[in-house]
């Protein structure tokens, strides 16, 4: 600030000064002054505003965009420079940086910002904060067990998100079970995370495996059908739901002695969830028998010659087979062996024995009768009353043997009637003698009401059974 004259020129000592700045100044006052000339004349200079506009300091380093609220669009973060004297040289101030996929915070460059007057700020790198999702949240599952249980158990169906967070108001929700149930379907649903993206979880089958029910008591291996095998009865434990214990899950008991009916005992069972019964007693049926029938045979119609009859008979506590087990014979000539058979199929045995016997003609002599001899027809048998020769039609005479009692025995052969004033009585069979052949019925001399043993034809003999 100074004095111009062209005439004398400018007192030096009273021509103004200046002033120098070295700090960032863009204005100065300079205060009022006067000038002179060398010839003595004056002016007084007026106070002014200075344009000084010098830069000292360097820019500071700004940022700008980061924010800690998550969203779902795109989100630009700016680093750049700031200076209130001369101003940043937009060549030379920073940038930004824009981020379309999920991140949550990003590492920022170092950088250089300089200012219009060419001071510089070196910039250091730091984190920014971006907190763009881009993921949909995931659907979540939890609670479901295959582990049955007899208490409550609750779903869970639910979202994660690893990068804003789920949304709480859309984040699924729970169920809670309380009756029997082992599977359930759980709805579609909505989640969202805090940025605002969506996932549509679809509908899907819960393993809830509750069991609130209690097992059902069981019985098997009754029969009222009579065995002669062991028989198993079982005593147990039925469960639909979680499936019985096995380790309180009812038993069996073998019976391998005669038995019709047995109590089975009161027990506990209990279902893999917990749930217990009480099974109370009861009375099986068993019905084993290990004791065979008894058979016993009785005979009738003995000392015949068309054989003995038989009658079968079978004892048991539980009963015969009557289909099965036979009830005897008629005209039975030798031994035989019965089975017979029980209820159950045992069996018992029994035999008989058939024997055998020859008989003869038994004569009775009754003097003045006159009998029909069986095995002669209407021949008729007389004699003498002594000892006589042998009369018409006899033959191979011989000598005749007293045997006592008015008994005679007379070697011969006689097919024809004798001649005598008394008749020979009724025969009857009877077991002969050794020598049966020999015995003559009729030549009898002095018989008397008394009998003999005779057999005049070589067939007057018979076989009998008893």
């Amino acid at each position: 600030f100074g004095g111009s004259d062209s005439n004398s020129g400018c007192d030096p000592s009273n021509c103004g000064g200046s002033q120098t700045f070295n700090s960032t100044t863009k204005t100065a006052t300079i205060a009022a002054y006067v000038i002179k000339d060398k010839a003595g004349n004056q002016t007084n200079c007026v106070a002014r505003t200075a344009n000084v506009y010098v830069d000292k300091t360097a820019p500071s380093c700004t940022n700008s965009g980061d924010s800690t609220d998550w969203t779902k669009n795109d989100r630009t973060i700016y680093f750049g420079g700031s200076d209130s004297n001369s101003g940043c040289d937009p060549s030379n101030c920073g940038g930004s940086q824009t981020f379309n996929s999920t991140t949550k915070t990003a590492t920022i460059a170092a950088y250089v910002i300089k200012d219009k007057a060419g001071n510089q700020t070196n910039c250091v790198a730091r984190t920014a904060n971006v907190y763009v999702d881009k993921t949909a949240p995931s659907c979540t599952n939890s609670g479901d067990s295959t582990d049955w249980t007899k208490n409550d158990r609750t779903i869970y169906f639910g979202g994660s998100d690893s990068n804003s967070g789920c949304d709480p108001s859309n984040c699924g929700g729970s169920k809670t079970f309380n009756t029997t149930t082992k599977t359930s379907t759980i709805a579609a649903y909505v989640i969202k995370d805090k940025a605002g993206n969506q996932t549509t979880c679809a509908a899907r089958t819960a393993s809830v495996y509750v069991d609130k029910t209690a097992p059902s008591c069981t019985n098997s291996g009754d029969s009222t059908t009579w065995t002669s095998s062991d028989r198993t009865i079982y005593f147990g434990c039925d469960d639909s739901n979680s499936g019985c214990d096995p380790n309180n899950s009812g038993g069996s008991q073998t019976f391998s002695t005669s038995t019709t009916t047995s109590t089975i005992a009161a027990y506990t069972i209990k279902d893999k969830a917990g749930n217990s019964n009480d099974c109370p007693a009861r009375v099986a049926n068993v019905y084993v028998t290990k004791a065979p029938p008894t058979c016993s045979v009785t005979k009738s119609n003995t000392y015949s010659p068309d054989g003995v009859t038989t009658t079968v008979t079978c004892s048991s506590d539980i009963g015969c087979d009557t289909s099965r087990n036979p009830t005897g014979d008629t005209g039975l000539k030798e031994g035989k062996e019965y089975t017979v058979y029980d209820a159950s199929g045992q069996s018992g045995k029994c035999s008989v024995t058939v024997s055998t016997q020859l008989q003869a003609m038994t004569w009775t002599c009754n003097h003045g009768y006159t009998c029909t001899r069986p095995g002669c027809g209407s021949e008729t048998k007389t004699f003498s009353g002594s000892k006589p020769s042998c009369g018409e039609g006899c033959y191979n005479m011989g000598g005749a043997s007293d045997l006592g009692s008015g008994q005679y025995r007379w070697n011969c052969d006689c097919y024809k009637t004798c001649s005598a004033p008394s008749v020979c009585g009724c025969g009857e069979w009877n077991t002969p003698p050794s020598d049966w052949y020999n015995v003559d019925a009729c030549n009898t001399d002095g018989c008397v009401n008394g009998t003999y043993a005779g057999n005049e034809k070589w067939d007057d003999y018979r076989t009998v059974y008893y």
